[in-house]
């Protein structure tokens, strides 16, 4: 039999895996995108908000718990929000990229709107975003008629 000691460093351990697996995961996409690590920090919660949804549902999922949240039922919004956070990243590397031809040297500052490709800009990201939703649920309108 476990005491409530045992089982808090349990969650302990827990917790600290689960955030140097986050920290380690934001240091590849640091390094995969060419982007300064401070920089990709300061959006992680942007990052981190599709895989804590596609947890949390899972959790509802497997505990039983009497809520209308299912997988079935909430994947495009789960896609959506990875999507987001794909937009963001690629702002990131937009800003960058024009500040490195501009200037020659990144110094962290943002590019101006008006310089941003077509999918980096704002209407870009909500319209993919109502897209993928919109189609998502209608997928899962016809897939549910049979």
């Amino acid at each position: 039999m476990s005491s409530r000691s045992d089982i808090g460093g349990v969650l302990a351990i827990g917790l600290l895996a689960v955030l140097a697996v986050f920290l380690a995961f934001l240091v590849k996409v640091s390094s995969l995108m060419g982007l300064p690590f401070l920089t990709v920090m300061e959006n992680a919660r942007v990052l981190w908000v599709g895989p804590g949804l596609l947890f949390a549902v899972f959790l509802i999922e497997k505990t039983g718990m009497q809520l209308p949240i299912r997988l079935e039922n909430t994947w495009p919004v789960i896609v959506g929000v990875f999507w987001i956070a794909i937009q963001r990243l690629l702002v990131m590397k937009v800003e960058q990229t024009a500040l490195e031809d501009d200037i020659g040297v990144s110094y962290g500052l943002s590019a101006s709107p008006v310089d941003y490709p077509w999918y980096a800009q704002s209407w870009a990201l909500w319209g993919i975003f109502i897209a993928i939703i919109v189609v998502g649920y209608c997928i899962r309108n016809s897939r549910s008629r049979f």
